[in-house]
């Protein structure tokens, strides 16, 4: 279960408060994406959401910085969750975090730094 106030990714830009995540039978959770799509592929081929009605999608967040797909992943995690709301739930992490505050000029370039 989430924390309480632990912030989500929405289908739009704006993010929104998660009170909790139930778990299902068949679960999953996947973090620390950080940019690299091919990975990120390769999971979801073993998650199979279009194949297991009962799965359940947790992603942990930290989907940008470092690797050289960033855009590619936030696009996934998009569609994932216009295709499958009851069953995605995507939480941000820090890294995801720090870009909002870099886009939003809320950041002092630290975001820069840390990638």
């Amino acid at each position: 279960m989430a924390a309480f106030g632990t912030p989500c990714l929405t289908n739009s830009r704006a993010v929104k408060s998660c009170s909790s995540v139930s778990f299902g039978a068949r679960s999953y959770a996947l973090s620390d994406i950080h940019g690299h799509i091919d990975p990120f592929h390769a999971a979801l081929q073993l998650v199979d959401l279009d194949r297991d009605p009962a799965a359940e999608l947790v992603l942990l967040g930290d989907y940008v910085d470092r690797g050289p797909a960033s855009r590619e992943v936030l696009e996934t995690v998009r569609d994932l969750q216009q295709r499958f709301p009851e069953r995605v739930t995507a939480l941000l992490g820090n890294h995801d975090d720090w870009f909002l505050d870099w886009l939003d000029g809320d950041d002092d370039d630290s975001f820069l730094a840390v990638g």
